[in-house]
């Protein structure tokens, strides 16, 4: 390696004359010279238009030295010890969509997938907006929590589980608390709003816990959101309740004039696909209940697939106001131009006893009511028209088969039997016809008619006329006749013969 020097002559005279240039100056003092770099007066140059001829001053501290070094070695030296092998190591990752880059090891790059949670809070542009995307709470919330938690007792609980993000593909397991806190739950959510906002706004409700899965659309779906599972093995005593699911909404008095819309449980099937005659169910609530094939009879009538309960909250209603509640089941749509088919529809193979029973209750008011037009129907065609069916309707009660109105009774009493499409009606006891359609061509008698009692006729004529044998003759002829005009007069009046 060849080392440069600055070499000086000095003819021993004083005082001498010693000047530097080009980034060199020196400095006299007294008899004494010193010459050193001075970068002061030297040019300075926007760009380097020949990085190979260009050269900067570099002192070597191991050797104490200086040497020369062209932009174009600088340059390279850069690529080859700084940025190369951190470029090489992102290269080799190849990363994707939404992946982010992250180095293991000097010079030992990796990826992962950035989710939305995560994008979200890398692009919070402030505090708040951070605050938002983590889902975390605000100094105040906080504070409040702090306050809640601390007033509420503590179960004993083991959290067992495997993998990131929280507990994930591993088990959560909440274990029995002491004997002290044996009312208290294994695990408790709980989220009190303190803010004005109250609950959130339709379509984008607040949740105290929310539980999402998606399926894969390339392959069949068996999988559910949600599972409770109650494994009783406990004797069995009157008084038990061993419950897998319970959803309870109380509503509690605080200071207002009527707590708002309230629902015990929602469930909700909604369908987004809109497919025209759908093949697979799409079913709201479904309530099971199996038995073993073994199980028996149930003459007790202990096993039930739904049942509804109501009653007072707090102990037996008072007799003198009794507990009111307005509905059982309210079946409606929330929209204007929506088709239910059937409210209800009982299509399993089986054989069924008693479809509705209500000997256990007494109605008040009616067990079933219905409107103006409504039908009752006694079976149902594969095309949707009913061919027998008992309706209500501008004053009279009918009974329609596909031959029209064959009987109906009027809000008076009165009772008609109509022949449809050409079929006579008529009125049969025990099988055997008594009263049909009207005999016409009849026409009412004139005269007397009597209803009295006639005693029946059995004279003997004489062999000579006898006034008093043909008196007796007329007699009977009289009564007779006007009997039957009686009995035409009413027969035409109750409508069995007329003109």
């Amino acid at each position: 390696m060849s080392q440069t020097s600055l070499r000086l002559r000095v003819v021993p005279r004083y005082p001498a004359k010693v000047t530097a240039t080009d980034g060199l100056k020196a400095v006299r003092t007294g008899v004494d010279l010193v010459v050193k770099s001075d970068y002061g007066n030297l040019v300075q140059v926007p760009s380097v238009s020949n990085p190979d001829r260009t050269f900067m001053l570099a002192w070597d501290a191991d050797i104490d030295n200086y040497q020369s070094m062209s932009f174009t070695n600088i340059i390279n030296n850069i690529q080859d010890a700084v940025i190369g092998p951190p470029l090489a190591a992102i290269d080799a990752t190849n990363p994707g969509a939404n992946q982010v880059i992250y180095f293991t090891d000097v010079g030992v790059a990796s990826t992962f997938t950035a989710s939305n949670f995560v994008r979200g809070i890398s692009n919070s542009p402030d505090q708040s907006s951070f605050v938002t995307a983590a889902g975390a709470a605000t100094a105040t919330q906080g504070a409040k929590a702090d306050v809640l938690s601390a007033a509420l007792p503590t179960a004993a609980s083991n959290i067992q589980g495997s993998g990131l993000n929280g507990i994930n593909g591993g088990t959560f397991f909440a274990y029995d608390a002491p004997a002290a806190f044996t009312s208290n739950p294994g695990i408790r959510v709980q989220r009190n709003i303190f803010n004005s906002t109250g609950g959130g706004v339709s379509g984008n409700t607040y949740k105290a816990l929310w539980v999402l899965t998606r399926t894969n659309p390339s392959s069949p779906g068996y999988e559910w959101a949600g599972t409770f599972e109650q494994h009783n093995q406990t004797s069995g005593t009157a008084g038990a309740e061993n419950v897998a699911l319970n959803s309870t909404a109380f509503l509690e008095a605080n200071g207002i004039s009527e707590i708002g819309s309230t629902w015990g449980g929602n469930f909700v099937v909604d369908d987004r696909e809109a497919v025209v005659n759908p093949h697979y169910p799409r079913i709201g609530v479904e309530i099971d209940n199996f038995v073993l094939k073994t199980g028996g009879t149930d003459n007790n009538r202990n096993r039930v697939v739904a049942q509804l309960a109501f009653g007072a909250t707090d102990g037996t209603p008072d007799p003198g106001t009794p507990l009111h509640i307005g509905r059982g089941i309210l079946v409606g749509a929330n929209q204007a131009n929506v088709i239910l088919d059937r409210l209800m529809e009982v299509a399993g193979a089986g054989t069924y006893g008693i479809g509705i029973d209500t000997t256990k209750v007494t109605f008040s008011g009616p067990v079933l009511m219905m409107g103006q037009g409504q039908a009752i129907a006694f079976d149902g065609a594969s095309n949707g028209a009913f061919n027998r069916s008992l309706y209500w309707l501008t004053g009279s009660l009918a009974y329609k088969t596909n031959l029209g109105v064959v009987m109906s009774i009027t809000d008076a009493g009165l009772m008609t039997i109509t022949g449809g499409l050409g079929i006579n009606g008529a009125l049969s006891v025990a099988g055997t016809q008594v009263l049909g359609v009207r005999r016409t061509g009849w026409a009412a008698d004139t005269g007397t008619a009597k209803r009295t009692a006639n005693a029946t006729y059995s004279g003997t004529a004489e062999a000579a006329y006898t006034q008093a044998t043909i008196q007796t003759l007329m007699n009977a002829v009289r009564d007779l006749s006007q009997t039957v005009k009686a009995l035409k007069d009413d027969l035409i009046a109750h409508g069995l013969i007329g003109t």
